[in-house]
């Protein structure tokens, strides 16, 4: 099993992380759903390392910063692994993610799909 003592630290940076980001989320207009860290982020130990699994999330975001309406739906999930080995929490050891935009109103296919891992 990875480095358990990292695991408090790696769970209190990443809600930090996310309270910095959905307040500045917040103040450009848009929003999350879920919204709070304990509902998208699971930390645990693996055998490969400490992974920070995100559960989908769904930000709804302004398309121009003039306009007042929500008009663009961006899902993501993902996961993070943190080598065991690490000594440091920052040191990320692989990540991918899944995403997808969307524009209020469509009922086709999505205007963008996302995906990466390393």
């Amino acid at each position: 099993m990875a480095a358990p003592n990292l695991m408090p630290t790696i769970e209190r940076r990443v809600r930090e992380a996310w309270s910095s980001f959905y307040a500045e989320l917040r103040k450009l207009g848009g929003h999350a759903l879920p919204n709070r860290s304990a509902d998208i982020f699971v930390v645990r130990p693996t055998d490969a390392g400490i992974e920070v699994e995100v559960q989908p999330v769904t930000f709804r975001l302004k398309e121009k910063a003039a306009r007042t309406d929500i008009s663009i739906y961006v899902t993501v999930t993902g996961s993070l692994l943190f080598s065991p080995e690490s000594t440091r929490d920052d040191t990320g050891k692989r990540f991918r993610y899944l995403g997808r935009l969307f524009r209020r109103g469509e009922r086709q296919a999505p205007a963008a799909y996302l995906r990466h891992a390393l």
